[in-house]
């Protein structure tokens, strides 16, 4: 990734405290529970994840490590979190060089680079598909940073552990994300994504996904649907925050795109019954064509 440059060429979109604590809530479940921020940006949620960790009773200093690419952002991450650990735990480089010096965590909270494949460094490209060793399979080749986040992520994590990523919507659209997703749900016992209906980045032409995963198991045995829900982001404006807990989710179905995802049932109803109908289907042959 790039060490330098502006913001967008970083992929560098800060996460919103009220989606840095929504997460924190939802991951973070004991006063104990070590917690790795892969790409920390400037610390808003590990912010997140020490105060939850202080409500549950946490001592300081609190278990929590992270990892920053940028130097002008490091020193505001560690000025950020000085009140809760050591610099020793806040490391300045490359996540896919550094996450061997990181321990093995119960949470990893992550809002990763938006960069796409054709804007990351060639050299950056080697070297994250060389970390991902066996993983690499499961990300393609024209795959955006995210999603070698997402997967060397897993070499983090503790069995049980749980994974709270930020995600563009492109983790619903993109060719390769379908093969990602059936290894989300072959190594985690649930898989949830929630799309936030509006806009959480102002900069970023692009909506927001919260991927939640829970109950890690490396051996891949997991039989875990990927599910999915959609929450507006104008409800949950600050200081709310989304009760992750408590969303009603539904299962995502081999072939199901974004727009079939987002359309209103009445809508789907009514396509269903227009390619039903045969006097349409003989009058109007593009009608049964069209796909959502």
């Amino acid at each position: 990734m790039r060490a330098s440059g502006n913001k967008r060429q970083r992929g560098a979109y800060f996460t919103p405290k009220w989606v840095a604590k929504s997460l924190a809530d939802w991951a973070i479940r004991t006063p104990h529970d070590q917690v790795v921020d892969p790409a920390a940006g400037r610390g808003d949620l590990l912010i997140a994840a020490a105060e939850r960790l202080a409500a549950l009773g946490g001592k300081l200093p609190a278990p929590l490590f992270g990892i920053e690419l940028h130097s002008q952002t490091v020193r505001a991450l560690r000025t950020a979190l000085a009140a809760y650990v050591p610099d020793t735990q806040l490391l300045h480089g490359d996540f896919f060089s550094l996450a061997s010096k990181l321990p093995a965590c119960d949470v990893v909270l992550a809002n990763p680079p938006y960069v796409r494949h054709q804007e990351i460094p060639a050299r950056s490209v080697t070297l994250m598909r060389e970390a991902l060793d066996g993983r690499g399979r499961v990300v393609a080749g024209k795959a955006s940073a995210w999603a070698y986040f997402l997967v060397h992520a897993l070499s983090l994590l503790r069995k049980r552990g749980r994974l709270a990523f930020v995600l563009p919507s492109e983790v619903l659209t993109s060719d390769y994300s379908p093969e990602l997703l059936t290894h989300l749900g072959s190594v985690f016992k649930t898989v949830r994504l929630i799309h936030c209906h509006g806009v959480v980045f102002r900069d970023l032409n692009q909506q927001a996904v919260l991927c939640l995963a829970d109950g890690y198991d490396a051996s891949g045995r997991s039989v875990g649907a990927v599910e999915w829900a959609s929450v507006g982001v104008k409800s949950v404006a600050p200081p709310h925050t989304f009760r992750l807990g408590q969303l009603e989710c539904e299962p995502i179905r081999a072939g199901t795109t974004l727009m079939r995802l987002l359309a209103p049932r009445a809508a789907l109803r009514g396509r269903r019954r227009c390619r039903q109908c045969s006097q349409l289907r003989q009058h109007d042959p593009g009608c049964h064509r069209e796909r959502v």
